[in-house]
């Protein structure tokens, strides 16, 4: 591991440290450990536990950098992502990575000692929680799913023509690339997500037949010509236009739904309203693809 570049970032405060490369800055060492979230009961009657773990809580993210002729402005301006009300990023280049990774933080502590024969240079150390508990990639993936509707005949048509049900079954019109529902995650584990359901359209019905899960909505739920329901993983939050005073979770039909993540590789991602009339009818879904801490 070659780290290559070091930023701190707060979007919501609009403020960037650039830590490296620069001048009078040298890297000295960078940890992330994600602990586990451990789920398990006693086996009644037997030796062991029945454990079901399969999620991380979140992270302890060490920073340690040598400051070469340190001043007041420089550790000021790191001491602004020192506060333990800010989230921000924390985001690296590494050269063996194909794209920087970031973790969302906040701040836990950190030392900046002034220490005798050493002058203006200091080593000083921070340390943050991650509180997503993973590597995300710096740049997001947004891809368009278009939907897929049943016709007048009880079959099923893809609304920019991808799709056909025939009498002989499922037709795929010829391409040289692959569905637009096919969505690739670099990470090597699960990863949230946010996406826009497009109408016009009755009934968005949104899945991940890679996970065999999804999110149906009853045909209560009508969406105009650029209307749209803001989904959104992490917090398992739908929106009408996304605007947070309307909530359309009583729309949701909890006894056929679950909220699934992007798995890591190839996912196969279904819009499907239960009807569409016009082929803007489409989900866009955007997500960062995630690392286990390494």
């Amino acid at each position: 591991m070659t780290v290559s570049s070091i930023v701190l970032s707060d979007p919501d405060r609009g403020i960037t440290s650039q830590l490296l490369p620069r001048a009078g800055v040298a890297f000295q060492g960078l940890s992330a450990a994600a602990s586990v979230r451990a789920v398990s009961e006693s086996r009644q009657g037997r030796h062991g536990t029945r454990d079901t773990t399969r999620s991380f809580d979140d992270a302890a993210v060490s920073l340690t950098l040598r400051f070469f002729a340190a001043t007041r402005a420089l550790l000021d301006e790191v001491g602004a992502f020192c506060h333990p009300a800010a989230r921000f990023y924390l985001i690296i280049g590494d050269t063996e990575w194909d794209q920087p990774r970031q973790f969302y933080l906040r701040y836990d502590s950190g030392n900046s000692p002034i220490e005798l024969n050493k002058g203006l240079n200091r080593d000083v150390q921070y340390q943050w929680r991650g509180p997503h508990g993973v590597w995300e990639a710096a740049t997001p993936v947004t891809a368009a799913v278009p939907a897929i509707v049943e016709d007048d005949n009880g079959g099923l048509t893809w609304t920019n023509t991808g799709l056909i049900w025939t009498n002989q079954g499922l037709i795929w019109s010829a391409g040289s690339s692959p569905s637009a529902s096919l969505i690739q995650s670099e990470g090597n584990v699960e990863a949230d997500w946010t996406a826009q359901l497009f109408g016009p359209c009755t009934g968005p019905k949104f899945a991940n037949d890679t996970t065999g899960l999804t999110l149906e909505f009853d045909d209560d739920l009508v969406l105009n010509p650029g209307d749209y329901v803001l989904l959104d993983s992490s917090d398992s939050s739908a929106l009408l236009n996304g605007d947070p005073s309307q909530s359309v979770l009583g729309n949701l039909q909890f006894a056929t739904s679950d909220w699934w993540l992007m798995q890591p590789g190839q996912n196969q991602v279904r819009f499907y309203p239960t009807s569409a009339s016009s082929s803007s009818a489409q989900a866009q879904i955007t997500f960062s693809p995630a690392w286990a801490c390494s």
